[in-house]
């Protein structure tokens, strides 16, 4: 009672919510720099581990905060023992239910991300061999060429001292236009297979960030069952007393007077 009236034992009533703001940003911060034809995958799965991890330990600390102040309300407006053990159960139930629920949501998730690297990585990793490949070839090219080139100037020695210049001039523009069309076929590939990748990684990412939202917010709107149930249960508790004080009175009993005079 004297807690009740006394404003510093107040337990405050209000719930506090999740700063989803500050997650979102973090995950924004950790994903718009990579670029996934430079980036390392695996720095960002880190990165990736370590915000699951931090999320997921602030979500426990909110968590606790609100059993604990459910927990403070059950003290303070609940005297029976047995509705409060109750209560306390159906708390306990209710937070380990949100528990299992936040370990898998963030298991998928990881399970998504984690996919997602592998993708890039096997992306990159072909990427290299296609380079290894590329340069091989055209060693290969290069070769055979100048194998070329000897044989028939064994057997043409005499015109090729002759047209020496002009068959220079000519392997030059030839080898320019090769390299020319190498280089601008390259880019065109590279520049597609990263616009296409660019595309799922900017989906992915949406995605990621929509069902990160959404959860979060989901956990936000939680806090009101409680009121109903605690609702329901005053509301219950008020009409059996008033059906029992309209028993004794239809019997010839004033409860009401009886507990004034009192």
């Amino acid at each position: 009672m004297n807690s009740d009236n006394n404003p510093k034992g107040k337990i405050s009533d209000e719930n506090p919510k999740l700063n989803v703001n500050k997650m979102q940003k973090e995950f924004v911060e950790m994903t718009q720099d990579f670029d996934i034809d430079s980036s390392n995958p695996s720095d960002l799965e880190k990165k990736y581990n370590a915000f699951i991890q931090n999320s997921q330990k602030e979500i426990s600390s909110w968590q606790e905060s609100q059993d604990k102040q459910r927990e403070e309300r059950i003290k303070r407006r609940t005297k029976n023992q047995k509705i409060r053990q109750k209560r306390q159960e159906q708390m306990q139930h209710r937070r380990q239910r949100n528990q299992t629920r936040t370990q898998e949501f963030f298991k998928k998730q990881q399970e998504e991300f984690k996919a997602k690297m592998q993708e890039l990585e096997i992306h990159r990793q072909n990427r290299v061999n296609d380079r290894k490949k590329i340069a091989q070839l055209t060693s290969t090219e290069s070769k055979l060429q100048n194998q070329a080139i000897l044989a028939d100037s064994q057997n043409i020695q005499d015109q090729i001292r002759q047209h020496r210049q002009d068959l220079r001039q000519k392997r030059q523009a030839a080898r320019k236009t090769r390299q020319n069309y190498i280089q601008d076929s390259r880019k065109d590939y590279h520049a597609e297979t990263k616009d296409i990748q660019q595309k799922n990684w900017n989906r992915f990412t949406r995605r990621q960030k929509r069902r990160t939202e959404r959860f979060f917010n989901f956990q936000n709107r939680l806090w009101w069952r409680g009121y109903l149930s605690l609702l329901a249960w005053i509301l219950g508790i008020f009409l059996i007393l008033m059906a029992i004080i309209y028993i004794f009175k239809l019997m010839g009993i004033d409860l009401l007077e009886i507990i004034s005079t009192t």
